[in-house]
Formats: C-alpha cells, structure tokens, sequence
C-alpha cells in the first residue's frame, strides 16, 4: 500500500498529511479510499497531492506512460460540502432512471476557443429531475508537438425546463476536466449535482485548452420524472440552483435579486390563486349545504304536516271509538232493563195463573 498523500486548501501552500486506506492490484494501479485527515474527518481541499515513488526521481519523458512516477489516469469522488456523499447518493439512485441523450448538437466559438453543445428534446420534452451525468466525451489535440495542458478544461451547464420556459438557468458549479495528452479517446466523464435540477433542455460550454479541444458526443443522464412535491420544492428553491452572477451580455439569466424578487411575486400569485379556489369551493359547498338544509326543512315541513293529519286522524278514531262504547253500553243496559221487565212481567202473569186455577172432582159418564 502507497500513502504518501497530502493535501493543499482554496490555493494556499498549506499543506498536511492525510490518511486513506488502499491498495495497488497491479504495477500501476492504486485505489486510495476512505480519505480523512488525522481527525478521522472528510478532506475539503482545492487541490490534492499525491507523490508514488521516490520524488527525487524525475521523469525524463513525459510521454513515457509507462514509468512508475506518472499517474494516467484519476477519478475522485467530490464536491461542494452539501453534495450528497456516495454512500447516500447510491441509496438514491437505488430509484433513479438512465436516460441515453445521443442527439447533441455543438456550435463551434473559434475566436473564444468554446464549443457549445447542446442536448435538447431531454425525455420527449418532458421535464427531468436529475441528480448526476455521464458524458461522452473525445478530445482532440490542437498542437503538433501534443505537449499537455497546464489549464484543464472548464465545463459549465445551463438548462431550461417548461417551469420557466422563457428563462435559461445556470448550475452555479463549473466542472473541470483534465486536458492533456493521455485523453485522446472517447472517455467518460461524471458530474453529480449539488443541488438536482429540472429540466428538458440541457447545454454545455466548454472553454478549451491550449492544446486540446473537448467535445461531448453524447450524455447518460441518471433522475426519474419530478413529482408534485419536486415541482413545489423546485419552485420554491429555484434560486438556490441559480448561479448569482450570471448576467450576460443577452441578460438571458436574470440576477438572483431580480428572480428572488419575480419569484416571490410569483408565489404569491399562485397562493391568492390558490385561495381564491379555496374560497370559490366553499361558496360551492355552502351554497348545495344550504341547498341541502332548505330540502331537508321542506321535507320535515312535510313530515310535520303529515304526522298532524295523522294524529288528527288518530284522535277522531278514538273519540268515535269512546262514542260508540258508550253507545253500545247504552244499548246493553236498555236490553238489560227491557229484559228484566219482560221477565217481571211473565213471573206476575205466572203468579196471577196459579191463582186462577181451580181445583175440581169430575166425575164423567161416558155412554
């Protein structure tokens, strides 16, 4: 394991050891990982030093890629202070979608030395919420003498989306690609985001070297189709994602004051909007509420009027009931009285025969 590293921070000469574990799996191949420094904290540094071999050795040919002392090639996974670190990112794009971008179309600046490439029609143009990209990438070299670059290449992103299609918004962070001899084929280049964007409309500008030229000849881009809830909080952090001195000479990007401020009249728009939907559905609720209310009264008004006709009813039924028991009862006790009389009289009359009955010997002759 080789771990003569150290680290230099925002341009100054200090420096300082730090401490990663690796391994070489073969002559030429190192993987450094799990960099921090002696406080077992992640490194924040603008540039970083790494020494293979014996320093005083120095390489007679740069050219000679296979001495010891030169590094090839290089990756490092980094950012702002706020980017997402790989353990997290990678629990992300557990649900993150590629989308394969093929069509891009480069507009040459040979006066400024800037290729400008354009990657548009992103998902059918419909909005992406994207969190990384890989681009595609070739290099050419422009001298004859393929003698490296001591500047690498700057690459700065700026999108446009249907959220705000009149404006074209800025990733506040430039890439840097390394520009030298060792990169004069098609090689992949990976760019994680800050902070993601949405958007349908992708373009590039490359400030080339001195002595090489980079094109993107297509681009991988890792995000899925934005929810709501993306679309709310894009909305409401889009200048967050603006780059705060974009102010070109086709003032195509306006200032952070101007956004914040065009923003928030926004905001406010879609919440009086918003309000005015919530008060137009109340009226709507209240007014078939009311509507609700005045059928149930005229249907209980109904009821009422009917159990009154009923209990009308009810009450006539019973007096009519009590009229003709009392009717019937009148009725019983006349039989009753005209019964006893008639029973009076038949026992008088009975009486007055046995009294009328004579009691005589007759003696008949029969000839």
């Amino acid at each position: 394991m080789r771990n003569l590293k150290s680290y230099g921070m925002n341009n100054s000469n200090f420096s300082d050891n730090i401490i990663g574990g690796g391994y070489a799996n073969d002559l030429y191949t190192l993987d450094i990982n799990n960099i921090t420094d002696e406080n077992d904290l992640s490194i924040y540094t603008s540039k970083l030093i790494i020494t293979i071999g014996d320093s005083s050795n120095k390489i007679a040919d740069y050219k000679d890629t296979n001495n010891i002392g030169y590094i090839k090639e290089y990756c490092i996974f980094g950012g702002e202070r706020n980017l997402l670190s790989k353990n997290e990112y990678d629990i992300i794009a557990n649900n993150l979608n590629k989308y394969e971008i093929n069509n891009g179309t480069p507009v040459v600046d040979s006066i400024n030395n800037k290729n400008t490439i354009t990657f548009g029609n992103i998902n059918n143009g419909d909005n992406l919420k994207i969190y990384s990209l890989k681009l595609n990438i070739l290099q050419s070299s422009t001298s004859s003498d393929n003698m490296p670059s001591e500047s690498p290449f700057d690459i700065s992103i700026k999108y446009n989306n249907s959220l705000y299609p009149s404006n074209d918004f800025t990733v506040k962070q430039n890439y840097k690609v390394r520009s030298d001899n060792t990169k004069l084929n098609d090689n992949s280049v990976f760019m994680f985001l800050v902070e993601p964007i949405i958007a349908n409309k992708l373009i590039f500008t490359v400030q080339n070297s001195r002595a090489y030229n980079l094109n993107i000849s297509s681009i991988s881009i890792n995000g899925k189709e934005p929810d709501d809830n993306d679309i709310k909080d894009y909305k409401r952090n889009v200048n967050l994602v603006l780059n705060k001195s974009s102010t070109d000479e086709n003032n195509i990007c306006p200032n952070i004051d101007t956004l914040i401020e065009k923003q928030t009249k926004t905001q406010q728009i879609c919440d009086n909007l918003e309000y005015q939907d919530k008060v137009k559905s109340e009226k709507i609720r209240l007014e078939r509420n009311k509507q609700y209310l005045l059928k149930l009264k005229n249907q209980q008004e109904q009821i009422d009027d009917l159990n009154n006709v009923i209990q009308d009813l009810e009450t006539k039924r019973s007096t009519r009931d009590t009229t003709a028991d009392q009717i019937r009862v009148l009725q019983y006790q006349k039989q009753k009285g005209d019964a006893s009389t008639i029973r009076d009289l038949a026992n008088q009359r009975l009486e007055s025969q046995d009294k009328n009955k004579l009691f005589m010997d007759v003696n008949l002759n029969y000839i």
